[in-house]
């Protein structure tokens, strides 16, 4: 497979997280991302960095790990959710949980700092957010069965809420999320890497005009 020049070293061809000249040095298929977990780091990647290919959160700090690798990040710190990286007013943590850059105080370039600005993934809208032009939305996703047992992610637009651990106590999770008004989402919920395919969840967006 390092006879195709189509591709170059920089580049990770199966995007897990490790670029093609990585996965030679390692002896690793640059070809092969399989992600067992759906954090965005390939099972492969995962033995590069030490982190737990079956769960995607390893250090369980609520960043998965692809995003954490990505942008130079420890997977296995638990404590670095709540640094601010950028100084733009979110921390990390947040970062993760919009899908803004956290290593850029404004991820669209539109002017106004991710924290502030109204749509902070949309360089069109350089609003500051204000109860005028913005909502808020929660995310909820669960397993409320008896075997407490499955484990799913919630995604709208840039918004992803992953399930952590369960417990027989612990097993529905929310998070509320600032949205500009009149923007439409498509939404999806996935089932994560659990071991069990009977189907159950429990799944919701609220919010106003939701």
């Amino acid at each position: 497979y390092f006879g195709d020049l189509t591709h170059n070293g920089i580049e990770d061809t199966d995007a897990d997280g490790l670029s093609n000249a990585l996965e030679y040095d390692i002896a690793a298929d640059p070809t092969y991302g399989h992600d067992s977990d759906g954090d965005g780091l390939g099972d492969e990647a995962e033995a590069y960095f030490g982190t737990d290919p079956n769960w995607w959160d390893t250090d369980n700090d609520s960043m998965p790990d692809g995003w954490e690798t990505k942008y130079g990040f420890d997977p296995k710190r638990p404590n670095d959710r709540d640094l601010d990286s950028d100084s733009d007013g979110w921390t990390d943590g947040r970062e993760a949980d919009y899908g803004t850059n956290p290593l850029e105080p404004d991820s669209d370039g539109d002017g106004v700092n991710d924290s502030v600005d109204a749509d902070p993934l949309d360089s069109g809208n350089s609003e500051t957010a204000s109860s005028n032009n913005t909502a808020e939305i929660t995310l909820t996703v669960g397993d409320s069965s008896g075997s407490h047992t499955e484990l799913y992610l919630i995604r709208v637009g840039s918004f992803v809420l992953r399930m952590p651990r369960v417990t027989q106590t612990e097993y529905l999770f929310s998070r509320t999320y600032r949205t500009p008004l009149g923007k439409a989402y498509d939404g999806y919920v996935e089932a994560l890497g659990d071991g069990d395919d009977d189907g159950d969840y429990d799944a919701d967006v609220t919010g106003v005009g939701i």
